[in-house]
């Protein structure tokens, strides 16, 4: 069996499969509704009305904002209705440049996709916006003969209000869509992190039975990992559906009060699951489940009462119980537990602790200033989207505008790696077409085309989540049926035209926007280790300070190590993200990402050390304060730039933590 220190071997392709590999992720159920209704119907009315072009461009909207929607709360997605809508609609406007020269429509539809990049550094909302706005733009210039732009304006201003009607329906009939979704998410993603805790122990104890040291060995195959990077994520998105929601909360404080307690509970229960032995562990991932299904009602976890973990879940619990949004839930309205008690007093933190910092925050102009890493992702995209609109010159089919649209949805500056979406975006697009074909030979009638065209846009929400090839392969097929509709050629020959312009599209974006770029093609994992490092250090020296005996420098001194453990968790899950980014790249960039793979897990390691010596402390265990020294042995990791001098350095911080334990614990 191989050393887990050591980087395998690499196939010269063997990023294709982590790039294709479907996250996880929970059915979106009311955006896949919506996204089926409010594009399927436009144009089964059109086709029953006799006027299929104005069916098209309402459905081509709401396709858009299915598109542009995000997993969060309503008014986080209002929000981005309203700000994307406008900018979207200019993009017609471009429209009324089709008589320009190339020579002069080349740089300007360029500058443009500076803009649009540069404005995708404002927030979601206008980073949506600059991509609809490509789109559509792409689709004004591209589209030949058609001279009234202003009638696609207002088509797509009626879609927006339609799929904005739809939205406000569901919130009505279910306001609390969006919480309930994001805990319940949470409660499954903490369980398995607990499962994958009491695994890795269980393997850790065999191990350490057949070879014993002073220190348990990680086992090889170890989940944890892999599992607190979905329990961070989904902490995430529930503390995006928190930040959006409590921002309009007028009268409705107590809800969203109850909300952030549920947040701080989960947060510390995951920071302490990697220090639970794995009774403790399994123990946990069973009342998660139980909290989750309601088959344990909230306010009823148990377990050892002098435990920090079961303490933690008995909070966790009870403000579930206020929330009400989960399964065996009451729901009481002033955040009190089951046992009538305030919930806040009895989960050791604040709503203050899930929310953003807002002092020194940029006022005014100073909030439109964008960062040198958006300014050259800007720069990229609008080389690429020139070349793109200049293939009018060079690609032989009348969808020529096909490359650029390939080229906005595979440079949009925070989708993450340009090369492994250009690829995806290919390989989704030739399964889509081979769907679209199969579907217009089997469905030769425009009302039963119209009616595939909705069943292609109920999966796109949930494709969207799982991979980018499958949001091709939903959006593709959509496209293209709605090519067939309205146009009287044969269909097949757009097919085939749109493959061959997303592989160009794919093309120049890889020889362009990717490799000539040091910064696009570089994977930033030493930065983001001496970020997390930094982190770890503070979280450390938190947990190692003295306990003071005074009630008011306790609470100072536990919202201190709150804070330092919620920045060592973002610390780490950056780091993680990092790293999987370079494995989803090809040769190189992957085999460097390959090297630090043992860093990272000594990293993680060293993380697990220190929640178990904070765990220990809290409890109240005779452990000593944490050395300065040791805090500072920490922070240098961030300035090694060596994988193997990284990890060393992390087995030997490590060890000197855990031996500050007592004997049990750490062998726990």
């Amino acid at each position: 069996m191989t050393s887990p220190t050591t980087p395998q071997p690499s196939h010269p392709l063997a990023w294709v499969g982590p790039m294709l590999r479907p996250n996880r992720g929970v059915f979106p159920l009311g955006h896949s509704i919506r996204s089926a209704l409010t594009v399927g119907g436009p144009f089964v009315v059109g086709v029953l009305a006799g006027d299929v072009m104005a069916g098209m461009w309402v459905g081509l909207a709401t396709l858009l904002l299915a598109a542009g929607e995000r997993e969060g709360s309503h008014r986080l997605n209002l929000q981005i209705l309203l700000v994307s809508t406008p900018i979207a609609i200019a993009g017609y406007a471009t429209g009324y440049l089709q008589g320009l020269p190339l020579w002069a429509l080349v740089p300007v539809m360029a500058l443009l996709a500076m803009g649009a990049g540069v404005i995708a550094g404002w927030g979601a909302a206008y980073s949506v916006g600059g991509m609809q706005f490509l789109l559509v733009a792409a689709i004004a210039i591209g589209v030949d003969g058609y001279q009234t732009w202003w009638q696609p304006m207002l088509w797509y201003l009626l879609g927006a209000v339609l799929y904005a009607a739809f939205m406000l329906l569901e919130f009505a009939l279910d306001r609390r869509r969006p919480e309930r979704t994001a805990v319940l998410a949470l409660l499954r993603a903490t369980a398995t992190l607990a499962q994958a805790r009491a695994a890795d122990q269980d393997a850790a104890d065999k191990a350490t039975a057949d070879h014993p040291s002073p220190v348990p060995a990680a086992p090889e195959q170890a989940q944890l990992p892999g599992a607190r990077a979905g329990a961070v994520a989904a902490l995430g998105q529930a503390r995006t559906v928190y930040l959006t929601g409590r921002g309009d909360a007028a009268g409705h404080a107590a809800h969203w009060d109850a909300f952030a307690r549920v947040l701080a509970d989960a947060e510390s229960v995951i920071a302490l699951i990697p220090a639970a032995d794995a009774a403790t562990a399994r123990h946990a991932a069973e009342q998660l489940r139980g909290l989750a299904t309601g088959a344990l009602p909230a306010g009823q976890a148990s377990g050892d009462a002098a435990a920090p973990l079961a303490e933690r879940l008995r909070t966790l619990a009870s403000d579930l119980d206020a929330l009400g949004v989960t399964p065996g839930t009451s729901g009481r309205p002033h955040g009190t537990s089951a046992s009538g008690t305030s919930a806040s007093a009895t989960s050791g933190s604040t709503p203050a602790t899930a929310a953003p910092a807002t002092a020194g925050a940029p006022t005014g102009w100073a909030r439109l200033a964008v960062g040198h890493d958006v300014l050259g992702a800007a720069a990229r995209l609008a080389l690429c989207y020139g070349i793109a609109v200049a293939a009018k010159a060079y690609f032989p089919y009348s969808h020529w505008f096909w490359v650029a649209l390939t080229v906005a949805l595979v440079m949009k500056p925070d989708f993450g790696s340009v090369f492994g979406r250009a690829v995806q975006r290919v390989i989704g697009t030739i399964v889509g077409v081979a769907l679209a074909t199969l579907v217009i030979l089997v469905l030769p009638a425009h009302l039963a085309i119209a009616i595939a065209i909705g069943v292609f846009a109920f999966f796109v929400p949930w494709f969207m989540t799982r991979a980018y090839s499958l949001q091709a392969v939903a959006i593709a097929p959509a496209v293209i049926l709605l090519v067939d509709i309205i146009s009287t050629d044969a269909t097949a020959n757009y097919s085939w035209q749109r493959i061959a312009a997303t592989a160009i599209g794919g093309a120049v974006v890889i020889l362009f926007g990717y490799l000539p770029w040091r910064s696009a093609r570089r994977v930033q994992l030493q930065p983001r280790l001496a970020a997390a490092a930094a982190a770890l250090a503070d979280y450390a020296g938190a947990a190692g300070t003295p306990i003071p005996q005074d009630d008011a420098a306790r609470r100072a001194r536990h919202e201190a190590l709150v804070s330092s453990r919620q920045a060592a968790t973002r610390g780490l899950s950056d780091l993680r993200m990092q790293l999987q980014r370079g494995l989803g790249e090809p040769a190189g960039t992957r085999t460097q990402a390959l090297s630090w793979i043992p860093a990272v897990a000594a990293i993680e390691q060293v993380s697990d050390a220190v929640a178990r010596y904070a765990g220990v402390r809290l409890a109240g265990g005779e452990v000593p304060d944490l050395p300065a020294d040791a805090v500072e042995h920490l922070r240098a990791l961030g300035a090694l730039t060596d994988p193997e001098e990284v990890r060393t350095a992390a087995a030997a911080a490590r060890t000197s933590l855990l031996g500050l334990l007592p004997d049990g614990v750490r062998a726990a």
